[in-house]
Protein backbone atom coordinates (compact mmCIF):
# COMPACT_ATOMS: atom_id res chain seq x y z
CA UNK A 1 0.00 0.00 0.00
CA UNK A 2 1.41 3.00 -1.03
CA UNK A 3 1.62 6.38 1.26
CA UNK A 4 -1.24 8.06 -0.96
CA UNK A 5 -3.61 4.85 -0.96
CA UNK A 6 -2.73 4.55 3.44
CA UNK A 7 -3.77 8.53 3.56
CA UNK A 8 -6.70 7.63 1.26
CA UNK A 9 -7.51 4.73 3.78
CA UNK A 10 -7.07 6.84 6.81
CA UNK A 11 -9.64 9.43 5.64
CA UNK A 12 -12.74 7.08 4.92
CA UNK A 13 -12.11 5.24 8.28
CA UNK A 14 -12.24 7.42 11.24
CA UNK A 15 -12.95 4.92 13.56
CA UNK A 16 -8.96 3.34 12.28
CA UNK A 17 -8.13 7.16 12.94
CA UNK A 18 -8.83 7.68 16.47
CA UNK A 19 -7.42 4.23 17.23
CA UNK A 20 -3.93 5.41 15.50
CA UNK A 21 -3.81 8.58 17.40
CA UNK A 22 -4.88 6.89 20.61
CA UNK A 23 -1.90 4.54 20.33
CA UNK A 24 0.36 7.07 18.58
CA UNK A 25 0.19 9.18 22.46
CA UNK A 26 0.96 5.39 23.93
CA UNK A 27 4.06 5.17 21.44
CA UNK A 28 5.17 8.80 22.55
CA UNK A 29 5.30 7.53 25.87
CA UNK A 30 6.89 4.48 25.25
CA UNK A 31 9.42 5.01 22.52
CA UNK A 32 11.49 1.47 23.49
CA UNK A 33 8.65 -0.72 21.81
CA UNK A 34 8.98 1.33 18.58
CA UNK A 35 12.97 1.35 18.77
CA UNK A 36 12.24 -2.80 19.39
CA UNK A 37 10.02 -3.17 16.50
CA UNK A 38 12.17 -1.14 14.34
CA UNK A 39 15.27 -3.41 15.15
CA UNK A 40 12.83 -6.18 14.36
CA UNK A 41 10.59 -5.96 11.73
CA UNK A 42 9.60 -9.86 11.53
CA UNK A 43 7.31 -8.82 14.36
CA UNK A 44 4.89 -6.40 12.59
CA UNK A 45 4.80 -9.49 10.26
CA UNK A 46 4.25 -11.92 13.28
CA UNK A 47 1.61 -9.91 14.55
CA UNK A 48 -0.44 -9.09 11.63
CA UNK A 49 -0.25 -13.74 11.16
CA UNK A 50 -1.90 -13.42 14.52
CA UNK A 51 -4.38 -10.56 14.46
CA UNK A 52 -5.65 -13.24 11.13
CA UNK A 53 -5.36 -16.48 13.03
CA UNK A 54 -7.62 -14.82 15.85
CA UNK A 55 -9.88 -13.04 13.42
CA UNK A 56 -13.16 -14.99 14.05
CA UNK A 57 -12.24 -14.98 18.41
CA UNK A 58 -11.94 -10.89 17.81
CA UNK A 59 -14.70 -10.23 15.96
CA UNK A 60 -17.16 -12.47 18.49
CA UNK A 61 -15.76 -10.09 21.42
CA UNK A 62 -16.59 -6.82 19.58
CA UNK A 63 -19.71 -7.99 18.86
CA UNK A 64 -20.10 -8.62 22.73
CA UNK A 65 -18.85 -5.47 23.61
CA UNK A 66 -21.04 -3.65 20.93
CA UNK A 67 -24.19 -5.06 22.60
CA UNK A 68 -23.47 -4.19 26.08
CA UNK A 69 -22.63 -0.61 24.88
CA UNK A 70 -26.77 -0.08 23.61
CA UNK A 71 -28.61 0.54 26.44
CA UNK A 72 -31.52 -0.95 26.94
CA UNK A 73 -33.86 0.72 29.19
CA UNK A 74 -34.97 -1.17 31.91
CA UNK A 75 -37.94 -2.16 33.50
CA UNK A 76 -39.65 -0.56 36.49
CA UNK A 77 -40.21 -2.96 39.56
CA UNK A 78 -42.68 -1.92 41.92
CA UNK A 79 -45.85 -0.57 41.82
CA UNK A 80 -44.83 3.34 42.63
CA UNK A 81 -43.99 4.65 39.33
CA UNK A 82 -43.11 8.44 38.94
CA UNK A 83 -43.84 10.42 36.16
CA UNK A 84 -41.71 13.50 35.62
CA UNK A 85 -44.14 16.42 35.01
CA UNK A 86 -44.31 18.31 31.24
CA UNK A 87 -42.57 21.75 31.12
CA UNK A 88 -46.06 23.11 30.66
CA UNK A 89 -47.26 21.40 34.05
CA UNK A 90 -44.04 22.77 35.68
CA UNK A 91 -44.87 26.63 34.62
CA UNK A 92 -48.40 26.24 36.14
CA UNK A 93 -47.22 25.03 39.05
CA UNK A 94 -44.65 27.91 38.90
CA UNK A 95 -47.85 30.70 38.20
CA UNK A 96 -49.69 29.10 41.19
CA UNK A 97 -46.53 29.42 43.54
CA UNK A 98 -45.65 32.75 42.22
CA UNK A 99 -49.67 33.73 42.79
CA UNK A 100 -49.34 32.18 46.74
CA UNK A 101 -46.54 34.23 47.43
CA UNK A 102 -47.44 37.96 45.98
CA UNK A 103 -50.35 36.84 48.24
CA UNK A 104 -48.47 36.09 51.54
CA UNK A 105 -46.24 39.29 50.54
CA UNK A 106 -49.37 41.55 50.19
CA UNK A 107 -50.73 40.48 53.61
CA UNK A 108 -47.61 40.91 55.10
CA UNK A 109 -47.43 44.31 54.08
CA UNK A 110 -51.08 45.21 55.06
CA UNK A 111 -50.50 43.46 58.82
CA UNK A 112 -47.10 45.95 59.18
Amino acid sequence: MSHRQFKRYLRQNPDLRKWLRTNGQWFESNPQVIRSMLENPSFLSAFNEALLRKKNRLTRRIKKLEAKRVTHPKRKTGNFRFRLPTLAELNQHLAQTSEIVEGINSIMKKDK
